[in-house]
């Protein structure tokens, strides 16, 4: 399985962050963790077009799944901000 991953406010990490379109080239995924502004206005209709398979899985409820034809999966926010422990929370998933 290949992960390429966008976010406009990231400029490097462990992970290469590319660009939105290097993101979704020949994706059949698209996961949105955050719910930053540039999210929210994507056109997400022009994306999918750079796409194997279109669906959108949006864990923070930031795209208007009516104004796009494809297909949304909204979560709501799954994540809860709670002080946490990064040594406790590291070996457990977050769903």
């Amino acid at each position: 399985m290949d992960v390429a991953l966008h976010d406009p406010h990231v400029q490097s990490g462990k992970m290469p962050v590319v660009s939105v379109e290097d993101a979704v080239n020949d994706a059949d995924l698209i996961l949105i963790l955050t719910d930053h502004d540039e999210f929210k206005q994507m056109d997400y209709d022009k994306l999918s077009n750079l796409m194997n398979n279109k669906l959108i899985l949006d864990t923070r409820n930031c795209i208007d799944a009516t104004k796009t034809d494809v297909p949304v999966a909204n979560l709501g926010n799954i994540y809860q901000y709670k002080t946490v422990s990064m040594k406790k929370a590291r070996n457990k998933a977050i769903i």
